[in-house]
């Protein structure tokens, strides 16, 4: 398992201060030549609190080294909304 903490870059705007959940939609790992070992979503949704969420994400199992989180998007939640779509592309080197 692999812990992310997201963070909305503008918290307090529209349509951001209506959501009361995060999950990411689609992600990949990629390794240190670029080939893609791990990919899923949707994960879990967390709770946001001040504009942040604690998602975890299965990674499978990771040979020691130098990996990259890659995530294309997120799901924002609101009670009685429909969900708020959040394309993008964030990345994230870490180390197994």
């Amino acid at each position: 398992m692999l812990t992310v903490t997201a963070a909305l870059a503008r918290p307090q705007e529209i349509p951001y201060r209506e959501l009361d959940t995060l999950c990411i939609a689609r992600y990949r790992i990629t390794d240190s030549a670029g080939r893609t070992v791990a990919e899923g979503g949707p994960t879990d949704a967390a709770s946001l609190r001040n504009g942040t969420a604690e998602l975890a994400l299965t990674c499978g199992a990771l040979a020691g080294g130098e990996y990259t989180l890659v995530i294309e998007s997120f799901t924002g939640g609101a009670k009685a909304d429909a969900p708020l779509p959040i394309a993008g592309g964030w990345r994230c080197v870490f180390c197994a």
